[in-house]
C-alpha cells in the first residue's frame, strides 16, 4: 500500500506549469473553460485548454497529468488489507497533525470499511463485534466554538481526565462495583481471554491519551453473517459470494480507541469508550440482529472497557471480552502538541 500524500505534500510536487494549473483551476478557470466549449466558443476541451496555456507545449497532455495527481488524488487505490490497516494505525505518529490527517486520508483512497474484532459474550449475548474506520464520533467534551478554534486534533487524539466525573450519566455506577460479566450459553465451549484491566493501573499512569480509530458495531444472533462468526457456528456453509457488503452491523453507542504512548504512537492497548452524543445511527427497515448489551439507547454498562492488549492482536478475528476498566463517565479533553518537546498535552 503505497503512502497517502497530504494535500499540501502535493501542492509541494507540482511543477511550475502544474501549480499554474492549480490555481487557475482552484479560481473557476477550468469551469470557464468548459462553459466555452458548451457554448460552442471553443471546438474541444483541448483546445480551450491551449487557448487558455498558449504558452504551455501540450497543455492538454500536462492537464491530465494534473488531474491525475491533484483532481482524482482521493480516487480510490484499490482496498486495503487488515494487516495494511494494523501497519497503518500503528505508524501513525499522533504527535503530529499532518500525520493525522494523513491516516483519515487514507480511508479516502483505499477501500476499507470495518475491521472484524472477533465475537465475545459480554452481558450474555453471543456477538460479533466489528470496528467501522474512519467513523469517528467521539469529541472532547468543549464548547463546539472552541473546537472549531483549533480542529487537527479535536476527536482524533484526545484523553481523559480520571479525575474529573462527569454528571451526563447518572445510571452509571461507582467504579468501585465490578461488573458481573454473564456467559452465555451459546459459547460455553469457548476459551475467553481476558486482560488484566485495573483502574488503579491507570491512575499511576496519568494522563491516558489514545487515538480514535473508528466506531464499534455489532451482531448477534441466529443473523450473524459475518465470515468470522459464520466459521464458528455455521461450519463449512459460509459462502463469500452470498456476504452482504451493505450490512456491517448494528450502531453502538462506542468508539474504538488505541492508547497513545509517550513516543506519540498508538502503541497501547485496544479499548472501547462510551460516546454520548455518536451522531445519527443508520436505520435499517427490519432488524436483522438481537439487541447487544452494548445495543444503542440502552443503558451504558460501562464508560471505558479494554477489548486487546495492542493493535496486533486485530490481525486475526478472535474470542475476546470486555475488562471493564471504568464505569462511571470521566470528563474527556482534547489534546495539544507542545511544539518543543514534541509531546501531547491536555489542552484544557
Amino acid at each position: 500500500m503505497q503512502p497517502v500524500l497530504t494535500d499540501n505534500e502535493i501542492i509541494a510536487s507540482f511543477t511550475l506549469t502544474e501549480h499554474g494549473f492549480y490555481l487557475w483551476f482552484e479560481a473557476g478557470g477550468y469551469i470557464d473553460m468548459i462553459n466555452e466549449v458548451q457554448a460552442g466558443r471553443s471546438p474541444s476541451v483541448a483546445a480551450g485548454l491551449q487557448t487558455a496555456w498558449p504558452d504551455v507545449e501540450n497543455a492538454y497532455q500536462k492537464w491530465l497529468g494534473f488531474i491525475d495527481k491533484w483532481i482524482m488524488r482521493r480516487s480510490m487505490a484499490g482496498p486495503m488489507s487488515g494487516a495494511e490497516f494494523i501497519s497503518l494505525v500503528l505508524s501513525t505518529r499522533c504527535n503530529d497533525a499532518n500525520e493525522v490527517s494523513r491516516y483519515f486520508l487514507t480511508f479516502e483512497v483505499y477501500d476499507l470499511e470495518f475491521v472484524s474484532l472477533g465475537a465475545s459474550d459480554f452481558g450474555g449475548t453471543f456477538a460479533e463485534y466489528m470496528v467501522w474506520v474512519d467513523d469517528c464520533y467521539l469529541h472532547p467534551d468543549s464548547a463546539p466554538s472552541e473546537l472549531d478554534e483549533k480542529p487537527e486534533l479535536h476527536n482524533r487524539v484526545m484523553g481523559i481526565d480520571f479525575n474529573d466525573f462527569s454528571a451526563f450519566l447518572p445510571n452509571m455506577q461507582d467504579d468501585s462495583e465490578v461488573l458481573p460479566v454473564e456467559k452465555s450459553s451459546s459459547a460455553q465451549e469457548l476459551s475467553i481471554t481476558t486482560q488484566s484491566a485495573n483502574t488503579n493501573d491507570f491512575l499511576d499512569n496519568e494522563p491516558f491519551y489514545f487515538f480514535q480509530i473508528g466506531s464499534l458495531r455489532y451482531d448477534a444472533g441466529d443473523s450473524m453473517i459475518g465470515p468470522f462468526c459464520l466459521s464458528l457456528n455455521r461450519g463449512a456453509n459460509y459462502n463469500q459470494s452470498t456476504y452482504e457488503r451493505t450490512y456491517h452491523g448494528e450502531c453502538t453507542d462506542y468508539e474504538v480507541v488505541v492508547q497513545v504512548g509517550p513516543g506519540g504512537y498508538p502503541t497501547g492497548a485496544v479499548y472501547v469508550i462510551y460516546n454520548h452524543e455518536s451522531g445519527e445511527p443508520y436505520r435499517y427497515k427490519t432488524r436483522r440482529t438481537l439487541p447487544g448489551p452494548l445495543f444503542r439507547g440502552s443503558a451504558p454498562p460501562f464508560f471505558l472497557a479494554q477489548i486487546a492488549d495492542s493493535v496486533q492482536d486485530l490481525n486475526q478475528p478472535r474470542v475476546f471480552d470486555f475488562e471493564v476498566v471504568l464505569k462511571e463517565r470521566r470528563n474527556v479533553f482534547r489534546t495539544k502538541v507542545d511544539k518543543a518537546s514534541g509531546k501531547i498535552l491536555p489542552d484544557v
